[in-house]
């Protein structure tokens, strides 16, 4: 085997047995299942304590694959995230902006309430409607985003 493939590939295995120790050792520390140490800076391995605002190296206890096995089922079972409220709200009201802007524009359209340029007013109210629906959906997506980084840490 060529060496460059030869280190490339041991280089990536190294980095998913990295990635499955670290995921192992979030879930136990997220089921209360390490010490932690407290560090000044902030490391590869260190996890940020949002409580106490520190960085920490978590030290695990000693389990076996079977014990992790069950742990890993309830772990899994409290970290999944709700849903942040303020992006639902933000995303309903996003959708009720179209939907709104669309039915005020087709009756103006309809109705012809401002004669000959009724449609142009419709065009202005789809427009206003697509716009300001976008920013709402793109602020809801944002603060989803943020929402999944902050339950990360």
């Amino acid at each position: 085997m060529n060496p460059k493939v030869e280190e490339y590939i041991n280089r990536k295995r190294k980095e998913v047995v990295d990635r499955q120790l670290r995921e192992r050792i979030r879930i136990l520390d997220d089921a209360g299942l390490c010490e932690r140490k407290y560090v000044k800076e902030k490391t590869p391995e260190t996890f940020w304590d949002a409580v106490k605002e520190k960085h920490y190296i978590p030290m695990p206890y000693e389990v076996t694959d079977e014990e992790f096995e069950e742990v890993k089922k309830y772990a899994v079972e409290r970290t999944k995230a709700k849903p942040n409220a303020v992006a639902s709200a933000l995303h309903t009201i996003a959708i009720l902006i179209y939907f709104l802007a669309f039915l005020v524009g087709s009756y103006i359209s309809a109705k012809k309430l401002f004669g000959d340029i009724s449609f142009f007013i419709t065009l202005l109210y789809w427009g206003a409607g697509f716009v300001v629906g976008t920013i709402h959906l793109g602020f809801a997506e944002i603060i989803k985003l943020l929402q999944n980084l902050n339950n990360k840490d």
